[in-house]
């Protein structure tokens, strides 16, 4: 029985480059993951104060035809318009001039 010498070096240089390109994809996959996932965090805190803005001018809108007390209302509204605004500039998503 004859023993053979085994140089794992010509294999592991053969496989190198293929390995490369398999661990870049994981890594950009990886990476365009968490950009989405801190994306979507974004948008659902700018939808969360939209549906604020949207609840104040409904408040407003009832007070107006109930005769109820219309400046809390409309302060509530200012409040949360402001409050969309900074959120909108905190994320880089207010149109410019504004």
């Amino acid at each position: 029985m004859t023993v053979h010498s085994f140089d794992p070096a010509p294999i592991a240089k053969a496989v190198l480059p293929a390995i490369r390109d398999l661990l870049l994809d994981e890594v950009r996959r990886h990476v365009a993951a968490e950009h989405k996932a801190q994306a979507d965090a974004v948008d659902v805190e700018i939808d969360t104060a939209c549906r604020e803005v949207a609840r104040a001018a409904d408040r407003l809108a009832q007070a107006r035809f109930s005769g109820a007390a219309e400046g809390s209302a409309h302060r509530a509204l200012v409040k949360a318009a402001m409050a969309l605004g900074q959120t909108m500039r905190k994320h880089g998503r207010m149109p410019k001039g504004e």
